[in-house]
C-alpha cells in the first residue's frame, strides 16, 4: 500500500489530473510550486519529476526544497527533453510563451549535487520507434535524429543521509 501525490502549479492541470484518476485509491494532486512544497520534512521516499522541473524559476531552490521532503537516502528520478544537448528544444519557451530553464547534462547533475543529492545514474533514452510517415521530411529527420542520437536525459540521484545519520 502507498501513496502518490501529484504536483503542479497550474489549477487547471491539477484538475485535469484529479479527473484521470477517479475511483483510483492513493493517489491525490496538490497545487504547489518547486520551491515551496507542502511535505514535512523527510516525508517522502521518491521524487519523479518529468518534463517539469526546468519550469521552477530557480532550480538550485526548488532542488533544495525536494530535498528538503525526500527522506534521507530517499531518491528522486528526473527526466527531460529540454536540455542544452538537444538543440530541436531550444525554441520551446518561445514557441510556448512559457519561461523554462534550460541546462546542460552536466549543470543538471552538478544542481543536483548542489542541492545534497549523490548521482546514481544518468542515461539518454533512445527511441528506436519509426517516425509516422505523414510527418513533414525536416521534421521527420529533426524526430529521427532526437529518437536515435539524442535521447530524453534521465538522471536518478538519492538524497545524501543526514549529518546525524552518517
Amino acid at each position: 500500500e502507498g501513496r502518490a501525490v501529484g504536483v503542479d502549479l497550474a489549477p487547471a492541470m491539477i484538475a485535469l489530473a484529479a479527473k484521470t484518476i477517479v475511483g483510483t485509491q492513493g493517489i491525490e494532486f496538490v497545487v504547489a510550486a518547486f520551491e515551496n512544497l507542502p511535505f514535512p520534512d523527510d516525508s517522502i521516499d521518491h521524487a519523479f519529476s518529468m518534463e517539469a522541473l526546468y519550469y521552477a524559476p530557480n532550480t538550485a531552490i526548488a532542488l533544495a526544497e525536494i530535498g528538503r521532503v525526500i527522506r534521507p537516502e530517499g531518491t528522486m528520478t528526473f527526466c527531460t527533453d529540454f536540455y542544452a544537448e538537444n538543440p530541436y528544444c531550444h525554441d520551446w519557451p518561445e514557441t510556448m510563451g512559457i519561461p523554462m530553464v534550460l541546462k546542460s547534462e552536466a549543470s543538471w547533475i552538478e544542481a543536483f549535487e548542489a542541492a545534497g543529492f549523490t548521482i546514481m545514474a544518468t542515461q539518454r533514452c533512445l527511441d528506436p520507434r519509426p517516425v509516422a510517415e505523414d510527418v513533414e521530411a525536416r521534421a521527420r529527420a529533426e524526430i529521427e535524429d532526437f529518437r536515435r542520437n539524442i535521447g530524453s536525459l534521465s538522471i536518478i540521484a538519492q538524497r545524501s543521509a543526514s549529518p546525524e545519520n552518517s
